[in-house]
């Protein structure tokens, strides 16, 4: 099956990535309201925002009223009192506050909120000094979470659809320290529907700009993650999109607001269509991380500064003991006449990745056994003209979790109806390793896996002589791959 070539090296992809997330942060409108990405590899065609945080843009369902309208995902969902939120339409700040105005050094934006209060209440909250951004109000045309990748596509987490987009669009993005930006297309959304929400949105931003200030995300998590892979930056994304999820529903309960951005991004990660998932997992993960190891904000920086998790492994499964990635030996060649290596395109994906693609294709429940138990993974990229494939190399701790994954893997092949999944076939690499191969059926029956575990040279040969088995859906478990 033909894939669209990527037009700039992925690898320099990741590096722009890596400088995103660096300088600012976003959250994503609901379908989308909360949701940042500086994350993985940044889409070719697409303008890499200065922004390291931003939040998601609420979509049409989650805007306070309870009525159910069609998301720009094309989804629809309905943000009644159920989700953990609750409808508020009072007309000014001080209503909805129930306090007088107050001065600062945030020059009136004409939004609907008290700036300077959310703003010193969210510092009080994380324990800060720090100095207060600007705050304005502008057009932003950011997605967050794009998955416009060819591996991607083959896990059926990209828009087919003529002209259809993917990731998330942006409410509002904190661009450094020093300045929030407030997407105006969100500014009828909210005005009209729940004046809180505001305060609510200021207050995840307000958290990324103390995140900022402090130190917490630049300073010290950029200096302990390896931000060279798909997995360290999602890992990077869900702690510091986490640590504003929390602190938003931290300032909520301190205001006594029926709002939850916990709550909400639980809902739209479950409901997301299949190309929005990625770009809300951060959000979802991230805040539910942090709403079970921590009682109050004030601890945030010390997850940042001293108990940094291991892995989004970590992240998803806090309870779990052994999320510290294992050392394995994975390496990849091509014999075959036509296809290339393409290194730039090589990349750990992680656990949360795992939860992503059984999330989109399966169910939570799914989800949540088969992305326990990771290791550690690889992918590795070939290139035949138009023509990408991928080998993903996966270590699990036990053959258990080994079986776990493959067994669901296979099982999401089945369900979906996309043409990329009957180009997918599942290797077994001893009782540990599952190797998933997408590409053409030549490319698939080609590999030769050598060795087991956490070692494998994965090769693709000269001929296609059907060296690995691939474990069908319903093949007894644990069986092996013919190695080359």
């Amino acid at each position: 099956m033909n894939r669209r070539r990527i037009r700039t090296v992925v690898l320099v992809a990741v590096g722009l990535a890596v400088l995103v997330a660096m300088a600012g942060c976003s959250m994503t409108v609901p379908f989308g309201d909360d949701t940042d990405d500086s994350g993985p590899a940044t889409p070719d065609g697409t303008e890499t925002p200065s922004p390291e945080a931003e939040s998601p843009s609420p979509s049409a369902g989650d805007r306070d009223s309870g009525s159910q309208t069609e998301t720009p995902g094309g989804a629809d969902s309905d943000s009644g009192p159920d989700d953990g939120e609750s409808t508020t339409e009072n007309g000014d700040t001080a209503e909805a506050t129930g306090e007088e105005e107050t001065t600062g050094p945030i020059s009136d934006t004409g939004l609907p909120v008290d700036e300077n209060r959310v703003y010193n209440l969210t510092r009080d909250l994380l324990g800060s000094d720090a100095d207060a951004p600007t705050v304005s109000v502008e057009e932003l045309n950011y997605r967050s979470g794009e998955t416009d990748r060819p591996f991607f596509e083959y896990m059926g987490l990209t828009n087919d659809t003529e002209g259809g987009s993917t990731g998330a669009a942006s409410a509002a993005v904190a661009e450094g320290p020093n300045s929030v930006v407030v997407n105006e297309d969100v500014l009828g959304q909210y005005e009209n529907n729940s004046v809180d929400r505001f305060g609510l949105l200021l207050a995840h931003e307000f958290a990324h700009t103390i995140q900022m200030e402090e130190g917490w995300s630049r300073a010290e998590l950029a200096r302990k993650l390896d931000l060279s892979t798909s997995e360290s930056l999602m890992l990077y994304r869900s702690l510091v999109e986490g640590g504003a999820v929390f602190t938003a529903d931290q300032y909520a309960d301190e205001e006594d607001l029926e709002l939850s951005q916990i709550a909400r991004f639980d809902r739209q990660y479950g409901a997301a269509p299949d190309e929005q998932v990625y770009a809300y997992a951060p959000y979802h993960h991230g805040g539910q991380y942090f709403d079970t190891v921590l009682d109050a904000a004030t601890g945030l920086g010390a997850v940042y500064t001293d108990d940094t998790p291991a892995s989004t492994e970590a992240v998803l499964h806090p309870e779990y003991n052994d999320t510290e990635p294992s050392r394995v030996s994975f390496s990849a060649t091509s014999n075959r006449t036509g296809w290339e290596r393409q290194r730039s395109t090589d990349d750990r994906l992680g656990s949360l990745f795992v939860h992503v693609v059984m999330t989109a294709h399966a169910d939570r429940a799914v989800a949540e056994k088969a992305s326990k138990g990771w290791a550690n993974d690889k992918v590795f990229g070939f290139e035949n003209g138009s023509n990408s494939a991928f080998a993903w190399a996966t270590h699990w701790d036990t053959a258990d979790d080994a079986d776990e994954f493959a067994v669901a893997f296979n099982r999401t092949l089945t369900s979906r109806t996309d043409e990329s999944a009957t180009n997918i076939s599942v290797a077994r690499a001893g009782n540990r390793s599952v190797v998933v191969l997408t590409g053409p059926r030549t490319f698939r029956n080609a590999i030769a896996i050598d060795g087991e575990n956490a070692t494998l040279d994965i090769t693709l040969q000269a001929d296609s002589d059907g060296s690995v088995d691939t474990w069908a859906t319903d093949s007894p478990s644990r069986q092996t791959a013919v190695t080359g």
